[in-house]
């Protein structure tokens, strides 16, 4: 074991003095009380000039580092402000309108997009109902008038078009139109009478049968309203589906209801 005797400080003179005890290494050649000087400057200069690269070196990857963080996200900013630039250039562009295509464009079946549309389009008008409001108007009209004796008048489909179904002097003709599997509409004069007047009213019978779709119920409230363009005066609306609101009494009795003093109950 070497046993170290330092004699000057390392801050002073960067040396240090130490000699081993003859007793640990016999045959030393220095004697027992001489002393060997080590120079600790070269030593120390080394270790310094070391940790200064491994310095240096560390600042300048944080350096190198922290630059192409700054670059890359210089780069994604201007990206970013190119990008609205880009937007409004093809906002800006002209392009064909989107309802009139191009003929020469095509969908992925090969069908000109104009002629899918015109199909489209047509497809939609063939839905739509429709009323041939001369034929109806004119059935209209002889029930309201007081000398043709007509009393009813009915309204069918045909196809998606709303015609005159019929019409005539006895109500149960109308009724015997009005089935599970149909549906249509009916112009209908009753006269109600009391001890001091009669006078006629007139209604309209939305009749919806029990095996009707519900599609074709639910164009019911549309299709009404063409009926309605045509059919203006009427005291009462009816929408019915069971046969039993069909019944004449039934229906004057809701019409007194409608408005009008009852004198016949006045009498009783």
């Amino acid at each position: 074991m070497v046993t170290l005797y330092p004699h000057d400080s390392l801050v002073g003179c960067c040396t240090t003095r130490w000699r081993p005890r003859p007793a640990e290494f016999p045959g030393w050649p220095l004697g027992g009380g001489e002393t060997c000087a080590v120079e600790l400057r070269p030593i120390l200069t080394l270790i310094v000039i070391i940790i200064i690269i491994i310095i240096t070196s560390s600042t300048t990857t944080a350096s190198s580092s922290s630059s192409s963080r700054n670059a890359q996200n210089a780069a994604e900013g201007n990206e970013s402000r190119r990008v609205p630039c880009r937007l409004k250039s093809q906002l800006s562009a002209p392009r064909p309108p989107i309802c009139c295509p191009s003929p020469s464009d095509a969908d992925a079946t090969g069908t000109p997009h104009d002629a899918t549309f015109s199909s489209r389009n047509h497809l939609s008008a063939a839905m739509a109902t429709r009323i041939d409001k001369e034929a109806c108007r004119d059935a209209y009209n002889q029930v309201r008038d007081d000398t043709s004796g007509i009393t009813w008048a009915s309204f069918k489909y045909e196809g998606s078009t709303i015609v005159p179904g019929g019409q005539g002097t006895d109500y149960g003709e109308f009724k015997s139109q009005c089935s599970d599997d149909n549906r249509l509409f009916g112009f209908v004069r009753i006269t109600t009478g009391d001890a001091m007047s009669k006078r006629a009213k007139f209604t309209l019978i939305t009749w919806i049968g029990e095996n009707v779709s519900g599609l074709q119920r639910a164009k019911i409230s549309t299709d009404k309203t063409l009926v309605k363009d045509v059919i203006q005066n009427f005291a009462k609306e009816f929408m019915i589906s069971d046969p039993r609101e069909l019944e004449e009494d039934y229906l004057r009795n809701e019409l007194k209801k409608a408005g009008g003093a009852n004198y016949d109950a006045q009498a009783e």
